[in-house]
């Protein structure tokens, strides 16, 4: 069976997955795609940052797997960490990977990846706060992270509400956190401004907070194959949200919480992607509270036909995708 062979933690298993990702990556890169060279006009500060990567596109690519790796690798270790499977399991970020493995135009470097970084991050920080009576440090550093995130993308502000949702989720919410998360998202901005006060022009500082829908909203038009792609990923998401509800009341009241947690960033996920345009790259956001919901499908089917059909249905996605997007 191929679920007993990546529902393992083994080195054999995180080999597979790196395996994985180079597949997935391989179409684009032996194709020559291009970075979208469009996406640093007028970008923000922290992707300008990056722009060298538009002339060198290897460079791109194998910035895109690093990252991959990474946040598959923290999906693991949040696994472990807080028993979210029955077992510790590279499974959920092998999952990760299936979901974006087909997505070739969100495999070149591109301003999510970072973000997705930055909010893996910022759920290590929100989980941990657990342990501790005082928690205010720990509210701070994660939206410190996020607002963080949002100087690469400014859609991220978006998603600055989220982190409430989250800290109430958890009981973090307090008078203290509330005001910590505050300073947390507001600080990375200060710096920005400091930034442009001493090296650059107040009006560049003004520009990026400066709101506007042509920062949120992108038209893209999208093939009925791509649009059958994303009902596909829902489809499973529905059925792993079902999974979830049905073995909810056996599991430890915090493992519930961090659920519900992957749960609402989901949904809050997926209505950003619906309000910004349906970019397809902003399905990689999507895809880590996802990952963790499928990989619990998965761990919780015990009819054998049913597990074959299941996890034939996440190895097709990558391939489908990568043979008609």
């Amino acid at each position: 069976m191929i679920l007993k062979l990546i529902h393992n933690n083994n080195i054999g298993t995180y080999a597979f997955m790196l395996f994985l990702v180079v597949l997935c990556w391989l179409k684009p890169m032996v194709l020559g795609y291009t970075v979208d060279a469009g996406s640093f006009d007028s970008a923000m500060p922290l992707w300008s940052f990056f722009s060298f990567v538009a002339s060198i596109p290897w460079l791109a690519y194998l910035l895109s797997i690093v990252s991959c790796v990474v946040i598959s690798l923290s999906i693991n270790r949040l696994n472990s960490k807080y028993g979210l499977l029955s077992k510790q399991s590279a499974l959920p970020g092998i999952v990760f990977v299936f979901l974006v493995g087909g997505l070739i135009r969100a495999q070149g470097f591109n301003p999510v990846w970072l973000i997705a970084l930055f909010f893996v991050l910022a759920f290590e920080y929100l989980f941990e706060a657990h342990n501790y009576r005082r928690v205010a440090k720990e509210c701070f550093l994660a939206a410190f992270w996020i607002s963080t995130a949002s100087l690469v993308s400014y859609k991220v502000v978006l998603i600055f509400p989220l982190i409430f949702i989250i800290m109430g989720i958890l009981r973090l919410l307090n008078v203290k956190s509330f005001l910590a998360a505050i300073i947390g998202l507001l600080l990375p901005w200060l710096f920005l401004l400091g930034y442009e006060l001493g090296f650059g022009s107040i009006s560049n500082f003004f520009s990026y907070i400066n709101f506007s829908w042509l920062k949120i909203f992108e038209s893209n038009d999208h093939p009925l194959f791509m649009l059958g792609y994303l009902a596909t990923i829902a489809f499973i998401f529905l059925i792993a949200l079902f999974s979830v509800l049905g073995a909810y009341g056996v599991k430890k009241i915090y493992t519930r919480k961090l659920y519900q947690v992957f749960i609402f960033c989901g949904l809050y996920f997926v209505g950003m992607l619906g309000i910004s345009g349906l970019n397809i790259e902003w399905v990689i956001l999507v895809a880590l509270p996802f990952s963790v919901l499928v990989a619990h499908l998965l761990d919780q089917i015990r009819s054998l036909v049913w597990q074959n059909v299941v996890i034939t249905a996440m190895i097709l996605i990558p391939i489908v995708g990568q043979i008609l997007l």
